[in-house]
């Protein structure tokens, strides 16, 4: 029998392998095109989650972050979009806000009684965004929910978050020696989620946030309303100290020209309180004048870029660190980078009611 035949054979199988070889590396190289630019379509995800009494004002201050931040973050090179349907409803919620201020009539104050989740893109001026904020507001009945989705829910994306924001309703929280305070914040609830779910919350930043709190500023007793806060949430110190948690009291001023006036009885069955509190003009020209709103988000930012450098230093290994998405890129794009290592500088810390409860080992405020 002719050798030919099993040459030919042999070249034939040469050329087939080669073939198949160039088409599967060029597959390979598409795949891995197709992978990387799946990830620049898709930032990665920042997350507060908010926690509070519905109609504490959650939305109202979400409305005063975007409209600090819309143009650029601070005197940074960041800039901040609406994501979403919901976050795109932001500035007629802030028309709304400044028409009822300026109309003198406390009584139409927009309010949300649902849970909202509002969507956000973070970028540097010229830049596509190099991150997405989700903030997703969840009322306190949530926590304590039958239902096993909505259970699910919040507990994912606590898992998820880099910051919880408790919301306080400050007049609850302060009239009649917090006579109120129980039925309508519910810290009970709130501590013991956290403490059913210190996996989820360890390594977080937990920020208590009293809203409302115009009159009490206003009046110069902003150390009372510390103080209650401490009262009201102080044992979960050894808490935070024993899963890593940072926590700070970070009061906002919601609206500005508007202030607490009096408690009434809720002979209108308005929810489940016991009492409702009502409001006053602050001024004879009352003007929606939020303060601190941006705050929460100076905190997240600084949180952020703190965890990117505390996670380099983390003994899990490269491999594992290279497979954060956030941290790569982080890494990827150092001028955003650079940019959230500058909130640390706006972050207040010791003023206008603000005080550090715990340190982590991440965050040192």
């Amino acid at each position: 029998m002719s050798a030919m035949p099993v040459e030919e054979t042999f070249n034939k199988a040469k050329e087939f392998f080669k073939a198949t070889a160039g088409k599967v590396k060029k597959t390979a190289e598409q795949a891995a095109q197709t992978v990387k630019e799946s990830l620049a379509m898709e930032p990665p995800m920042l997350s507060i989650c908010m926690m509070g009494p519905r109609a504490v004002g959650k939305t109202t201050v979400i409305t005063s972050i975007f409209a600090k931040s819309q143009e650029t973050v601070g005197d940074s090179k960041i800039y901040m979009r609406t994501g979403n349907a919901n976050a795109n409803e932001l500035p007629n919620y802030k028309a709304n806000l400044m028409s009822a201020i300026e109309s003198g009539d406390a009584a139409q104050l927009p309010a949300t009684e649902v849970e909202s989740d509002f969507l956000f893109e973070l970028g540097v001026l010229g830049n596509p965004a190099t991150v997405k904020l989700s903030i997703q507001d969840y009322p306190g009945e949530y926590l304590t929910s039958e239902d096993a989705q909505k259970k699910k829910k919040v507990s994912d994306f606590v898992q998820q978050s880099h910051i919880i924001f408790v919301a306080i309703d400050t007049p609850y929280l302060m009239e009649e020696g917090g006579r109120f305070n129980a039925e309508k914040n519910m810290p009970d609830i709130v501590k013991g989620f956290l403490e059913n779910h210190s996996n989820e919350c360890a390594n977080k930043l937990v920020m208590f946030v009293p809203l409302k709190c115009e009159r009490y500023y206003y009046d110069g007793r902003m150390n009372e309303v510390d103080q209650r806060v401490m009262e009201t949430y102080g044992d979960m110190v050894e808490f935070f100290k024993k899963h890593n948690m940072a926590s700070v009291i970070a009061p906002i001023l919601t609206l500005g020209g508007i202030e607490f006036d009096k408690m009434v009885d809720n002979d209108k069955g308005m929810g489940t309180v016991s009492k409702l509190a009502t409001y006053r003009m602050y001024a004879k020209n009352p003007k929606y004048m939020p303060l601190y709103c941006s705050q929460p988000f100076y905190y997240l930012l600084t949180y952020v870029s703190k965890y990117y450098e505390w996670q380099k230093n983390q003994t899990s290994g490269v491999l594992n660190r290279l497979r954060d998405t956030l941290n790569s890129y982080l890494t990827s794009d150092s001028v955003f980078l650079s940019e959230i290592k500058k909130m640390h500088t706006r972050l207040i810390t010791d003023k206008f009611g603000y005080k550090v409860i715990t340190n982590n080992s991440i965050i040192h405020i």
